[in-house]
């Protein structure tokens, strides 16, 4: 699996996707894109923040929920767009 990311990094596809989105938001009457991600990576958080997401800050998940284990490990940072 590990070839076939590294075939598609550099082709700018989390901005197609973030603009896409934010069309989609729009016309659903939505005022903001919301998103996580893995919290330690700080390379991943600046590409995130270049693609027009303000970075929140980190956040971790209650072990209580109801949520597969690995949902629960670890930190993640939290990622908005409003418009």
């Amino acid at each position: 699996m590990q070839g076939n990311q590294s075939a598609f990094r550099g082709s700018g596809f989390v901005k197609t996707i973030v603009e896409w989105t934010k069309g989609f938001a729009a016309d659903h009457g939505k005022k903001f894109i919301r998103m996580d991600t893995g919290s330690g990576n700080d390379k991943l958080n600046n590409y995130y923040i270049s693609c027009g997401f303000n970075y929140l800050g980190v956040t971790g998940i209650d072990p209580e929920t109801d949520l597969p284990l690995h949902h629960k490990m670890g930190d993640y940072s939290l990622f908005e767009i409003s418009f």
